[in-house]
């Protein structure tokens, strides 16, 4: 019998709080003898799932504050570890962990793993700091891990490269489509537009949500029916304020639709009533939204950058994402060849049957943590 620590600090959204989410919901089900202390996020409640052999450990949330997670790593955690005597680390945050146990971490952190990207000249000075900094304690703590885990063999070879670290498991984002069923009384969304375009995500500076300004203008210049859908929100920071105003006030809003943060629920009607995936995104190790395209049988419009073709193959059309114009003739040619759409849209349901299931993502995780 061992103890195992499970660390998810700061799995606060996105994909990360979705790991958390599918693992201690199959760990929780799972025939072991072995004792987990799981540290989770302070802003989520887990503690449904305290049992006889899973630990749920709250802590209070300036530990996951982007000032002290260096004094987290490289003290909180270690002590947590110590005094709940555990032998093995599996460790799904951003950070590595001080600490001589047996660490396996799973690295889906893209700024660590593309140090040469626009995207870091594209941040607010503040997020500028605060990624440096992290990027610092990544570096100065990595030799702490003996088992790296990345998504596809494309960060496998940047991890290596950029860190010269040895061993590097490749075990593929798992798919969870549960929450992607249509459900009764689907919301309308109205939308006006004869082409409709959905960009779902938070804002982000890498996620390159600016270029829509240039193209919308090019858009209504050529006269095209075409409308962009974005979910974000002023409150995510003020470069996704200043960008909300610039729609306003240069009256694009006849085509940049923000619809602002959309439920899950409401997620298949949103698909349903759009017309493709456009995705001009400047960094990736994963994207859940290219696998939600893919299962609702939308044509995806995304970078031509390694991680973008690594996800979808052949089935998506590419284009630059810096570069408006190209963006726009990648959109006119798709849509005036139906033949070509239903092709791409074809071959994305046989890449979407290539990804395993959360049950065998986590048995391939299990064996790595009982090695």
């Amino acid at each position: 019998m061992k103890n195992v620590f499970i660390n998810a600090l700061n799995a606060k959204d996105g994909g990360g709080l979705s790991y958390l989410t599918n693992f201690i919901k199959l760990l929780s089900k799972h025939k072991t003898n072995d004792q987990y202390f799981v540290l989770v996020p302070p802003s989520r409640n887990f503690d449904s799932y305290n049992q006889k052999n899973i630990t749920i450990i709250n802590v209070y949330s300036f530990f996951a504050s982007p000032i002290l997670l260096p004094i987290s790593y490289i003290f909180l955690i270690p002590l947590l570890i110590f005094l709940k005597k555990c032998n093995v680390v599996f460790n799904l945050s951003d950070l590595p962990i001080l600490t001589n146990r047996k660490q396996v971490m799973l690295f889906d952190w893209p700024y660590g793993l593309y140090p040469e990207t626009v995207a870091w000249n594209l941040m607010d000075r503040k997020d500028y700091i605060k990624r440096t900094v992290k990027l610092f304690f990544v570096k100065l703590l990595i030799n702490n891990v003996n088992i790296f885990v990345t998504q596809n063999s494309v960060m496998k070879k940047r991890l290596k490269e950029i860190y010269n670290f040895q061993r590097v498991e490749i075990i593929p984002n798992a798919t969870s489509l549960d929450n992607l069923n249509p459900k009764e009384n689907l919301r309308n969304f109205n939308f006006k537009n004869k082409i409709n375009l959905l960009y779902l995500t938070y804002y982000y500076s890498h996620k390159n949500i600016e270029i829509f300004v240039p193209l919308a203008k090019e858009i209504l210049k050529q006269k095209l029916d075409i409308g962009i859908v974005i979910t974000i929100s002023s409150k995510q920071g003020k470069q996704a304020e200043d960008l909300l105003k610039i729609i306003e006030e240069e009256n694009i809003n006849s085509v940049i639709h923000n619809l602002g943060p959309v439920d899950m629920k409401d997620v298949p009607a949103l698909y349903k009533q759009t017309d493709g995936l456009l995705m001009p995104t400047l960094l990736e190790t994963f994207s859940g939204t290219y696998v939600e395209a893919m299962y609702h049988k939308k044509p995806i419009f995304t970078s031509d950058l390694d991680f973008a073709r690594n996800i979808c193959k052949e089935s998506a059309f590419y284009f630059d994402p810096l570069n408006h114009l190209e963006i726009l003739e990648v959109l006119k040619n798709s849509f005036s060849d139906e033949k070509i759409l239903e092709r791409k849209v074809s071959s994305a349901s046989k890449v979407l049957e290539t990804y395993p299931t959360w049950e065998q993502a986590f048995l391939d995780y299990m064996s790595l943590i009982d090695e």
